[in-house]
């Protein structure tokens, strides 16, 4: 995840790919999570390929109030039609989270 500095708020954005067991990336499927700023859930969802990318999704969290020191996003669904999902396969290449939730620290 990235965080960007927005002057007297901050955004958090996380790139979520979906691919098969064969690591071939998928694309129409829809992804929806949370946003867990503290207190409060915000709710996302993306569809991957939608927007470009190749079996990727972006999830973006605007104005964020500076007080806050993170934030961070859990998976809840993935689906497409005639698939299965195994969220126990979730994993991160870049090994900054658990491959089902992710931290972004305020920049």
């Amino acid at each position: 995840g990235t965080a960007s500095n927005e002057g007297s708020t901050w955004s958090a954005t996380v790139e979520i790919t979906i691919h098969d067991g064969d690591h071939n990336p998928v694309d129409d499927v829809y992804v929806a999570g949370e946003w867990s700023p503290g207190s409060f859930l915000v709710s996302d969802e993306c569809t991957t390929g939608e927007l470009g990318g190749i079996g990727s999704c972006i999830m973006l969290y605007p104005s964020i109030r500076k007080r806050v020191k993170s934030v961070s996003f859990t998976v809840t669904t993935v689906s497409k039609s005639g698939e299965v999902y195994d969220a126990n396969a979730n994993h991160d290449p870049d090994g900054d989270s658990d491959g089902t939730t992710i931290t972004v620290n305020k920049p």
